[in-house]
């Protein structure tokens, strides 16, 4: 195996990716970054076929990203400073209501999900987790999705409210909604909330470098103390952990599938839509790809290990599987990109779009396909209802909300945005 050759041009088409994005937070780069992780994974376990599949997997989605960027003129360096320089266009002044409406609700879910005990504070955080899953498994992914849309919703409404009070009370939530996002003993559940809501505030035109660098410090400090308690290490032992999560525990599936498991043609991807149809009692459940993995390597259940997107693409369809895949994920996370910049910077677009992009981000690492859509399926849904009682119940248009719209034009360039 060629290290050197692998590393090298891995490196390389990070240089390129940042020159197309021009963001050191895009999802584009994040991803090449994951991909990093994964390849020293697999090399760290001499496994050549999974290191080519990884850098295979960089290669496509990097000209897929390329292919967006020659179709629509992007200007990645001009673009990002024009649209984090524009005002967030307030096209719901009645927002801030819902998120008080919808926050009581969290509030009341929570509750229910930790009537038998906060995991975090249980004397095995690892046998609680397992106990909460099983217990409530469907209502804390829902919940999951819900609090990184709550967040990212308060964020915004508190870039446009003026009030003391109000601007206070939106900071409070954001915080019970962090704080409570690690009462699960669930990093997940944190990176899921976390991710989204600093995204969200690296676009609005007040954000500070400081204060962005700040979160992400807390973000990463928060993980690493959630971490010493689930895993009952010191520091030292903290860092050890995160560290094997990064570069080995989402490669062991990975790793796994090139050793020992063969294409099938989309029998997996089938097995992860049965499950679905089973969590809601329409067929009888079956086991996703990932918690076969963790079974499988582990010699236990509970848990899941992602195959990551690579391995999920190859034991579904192969070689071939993982460049088309791997082009397409390219395709649609610049997509996505470009048609943030070039969209109305309101609190409609921005959430729509930022999640989407943080769903795909998510699925090439901690999630399977199917399940990511299922849970962008929710959090769209939640959306649109939240919109829709706005309309129904509320009676907000009367001179005080637009419909929401997109206000995309992906053939314009930046000088030429509308607003």
């Amino acid at each position: 195996m060629d290290t050197v050759l692998l590393y090298a041009t891995m490196f390389f088409i990070l240089v390129l990716n940042l020159a197309q994005t021009y963001n050191l937070l895009s999802p584009l780069l994040l991803f090449s970054l994951a991909l990093f992780a994964n390849l020293v994974g697999v090399i760290n376990q001499s496994n050549p076929d999974a290191a080519w599949a990884v850098l295979l997997t960089a290669c496509a989605s990097c000209v897929g990203a390329f292919l967006i960027n020659a179709i629509t003129g992007f200007d990645a360096k001009r673009e990002i400073k024009y649209y984090r320089s524009l005002p967030l266009f307030d096209n719901s002044r009645k927002v801030g209501f819902i998120v008080w409406f919808f926050f009581a609700i969290y509030l009341c879910a929570v509750v229910l999900i930790f009537r038998k005990g906060v995991p975090i504070f249980a004397s095995n955080v690892y046998e609680a987790r397992i106990a909460l899953r099983a217990g409530s498994g469907l209502l804390f992914r829902i919940l999951k999705v819900f609090s990184s849309l709550l967040g990212m919703v308060a964020l915004l409404q508190l870039q446009l409210c003026r009030g003391v009070f109000t601007r206070m009370s939106l900071v409070g939530i954001i915080l019970v909604l962090l704080g409570i996002s690690f009462l699960s003993g669930d990093k997940m559940s944190a990176i899921m909330f976390a991710g989204p809501i600093i995204w969200v505030y690296f676009y609005l035109p007040s954000s500070r470098f400081r204060f962005l660098a700040l979160g992400i410090l807390v973000s990463i400090l928060l993980t690493i103390w959630l971490t010493q308690i689930s895993h009952d290490v010191d520091l030292s032992g903290a860092l050890d952990v995160l560290l094997y999560r990064i570069t080995i525990i989402h490669t062991v599936g990975l790793d796994y599938i090139f050793r020992a498991m063969q294409p099938t043609n989309g029998e997996y991807m089938g097995r992860d839509l049965q499950f679905l149809a089973g969590s809601f009692g329409l067929t009888e459940r079956t086991e996703t790809i990932d918690a076969y993995l963790y079974r499988t390597v582990f010699g236990y259940s509970g848990f899941t290990v992602p195959p990551t997107l690579t391995g999920e693409l190859y034991i579904n369809w192969g070689w071939g599987g993982i460049v088309l895949g791997s082009f397409l994920y390219g395709v649609a996370l610049q997509l996505l990109y470009v048609l943030l910049l070039r969209s109305r910077k309101s609190v409609t677009t921005m959430i729509l779009i930022i999640y989407c992009q943080f769903m795909l981000l998510y699925m090439s690492q901690f999630a399977t396909i199917i399940m990511t859509f299922y849970f962008l399926g929710i959090g769209l849904l939640m959306f649109g209802m939240a919109y829709a009682w706005l309309y129904l119940w509320l009676g907000v248009p009367r001179g005080e909300m637009k419909l929401p719209t997109l206000g995309i034009n992906l053939n314009r360039s930046y000088t030429g945005a509308k607003h």
